[in-house]
């Protein structure tokens, strides 16, 4: 059961999988992925991300991941501006979430989580950013104030 979203964080949730009973049977446990959600506040507006998947591609959310406490309510973190605003930050949020998901489509089409290989198909193109003349920049200072690497390698 996923937590209650508003409508801003519908794409978040969309690159989560879909959470299913653990079965067993002749491959073992099939491992179930459960997000941690916390939100951020930037410019006066909740984002809601999941801490879990964001917390392996950007050291600022690890750090958070560490000191988060679960079921808080409060912004895990505020800030009053973020480059290129509150929208270059859903779309880095959901950058970092459906890569996690195809990391784990990844792993679960190698035959690794429980699932037997060849089962699921990973799409590698499911969500990238758009960059243009306009927002690189944004996007450069955004992976370095969160401390992603792989959000400043792919720009």
């Amino acid at each position: 059961c996923t937590p209650n979203m508003d409508a801003e964080s519908v794409d978040a949730e969309a690159a989560l999988p879909v959470e299913t009973e653990a079965s067993t049977g002749s491959q073992g446990v099939i491992e179930v992925y459960r997000p941690e959600f916390a939100t951020f506040r930037v410019e006066e507006k909740d984002v809601k991300l999941d801490l879990k998947a964001c917390a392996s591609q950007a050291a600022c959310c690890a750090v958070l991941r560490s000191r988060h406490e679960a079921g808080s309510e409060e912004p895990l973190l505020v800030l009053d501006e973020f480059p290129g605003g509150v929208e270059t930050l859903k779309d880095i949020i959901r950058y970092m979430q459906a890569n996690a998901a195809e990391e784990r489509a990844a792993a679960a089409a190698a035959g690794q989580l429980g699932v037997p290989a060849g089962i699921l198909k990973v799409d590698p193109g499911a969500f990238r950013l758009a960059y243009d003349t306009e927002n690189i920049c944004n996007y450069l200072e955004a992976a370095a104030l969160l401390r992603c690497p792989r959000l400043m390698r792919d720009t």
